[in-house]
């Protein structure tokens, strides 16, 4: 049977008590999770690795949860972040919000809204990722195409200049240009084997 693979979640909170209480709970809910108390350590971690979704508590010292937030977006605008606080406001939701962040929660959080959240995001992330894959299979899909399409004009044109061409050397001028247009050639060259000498 095959195994299914665990989504990582990072978790940075300055409070060990937090991120600890949320290991130990996206755990036993099947989540790979890795946590951290330094926002800077956490910057460093998000450049060298993937996360499929990053919680992070907005106040903290030297680097905020926005820090992580914009560093994260950096990387790849699709990263998942939900923002969390003690010390909620308005302004600071809105702000989080307009960074780009997947969900922002006042503590102390309610698990099941989190939990829900996650999966929320998670999923969509999933639907995210195999349209973009989807568009990228019907782009080359459609280039392939265009290929083929401009080789067939070109034996068709082709069939046409060999009966309309009158001498040999404007026939084979017709064919290389043909030749060169369609596989994208900078320039092309024609050599004809001298019967005697081979």
């Amino acid at each position: 049977m095959k195994r299914k693979i665990q989504e990582k979640i990072l978790v940075v909170d300055d409070e060990l008590r937090m991120c600890e209480s949320l290991r130990t709970l996206l755990t036993n809910s099947g989540y790979e999770v890795e946590i951290m108390q330094d926002g800077e350590e956490a910057v460093q971690l998000i450049s060298e690795n993937n996360f499929d979704l990053i919680i992070a508590d907005i106040k903290m010292p030297k680097v905020s949860g926005v820090d992580i937030l914009r560093k994260a977006k950096s990387k790849d605008k699709d990263n998942l972040v939900i923002l969390m606080t003690g010390y909620g406001s308005l302004d600071t939701a809105i702000q989080a919000i307009e960074e780009g962040a997947y969900d922002y929660f006042l503590k102390p959080i309610e698990f099941q809204d989190l939990e829900r959240a996650i999966k929320r995001g998670l999923e969509k992330r999933k639907v995210d990722s195999e349209r973009k894959r989807l568009l990228e299979e019907l782009k080359n899909a459609n280039e392939e195409l265009k290929k083929r399409a401009d080789e067939l004009n070109a034996l068709y044109q082709a069939g046409k200049a060999l009966s309309s061409t009158d001498t040999l050397e404007d026939l084979l001028a017709n064919i290389l240009s043909l030749a060169t247009k369609v596989i994208g050639a900078k320039t092309g060259s024609i050599m004809l084997l001298d019967p005697d000498s081979k």
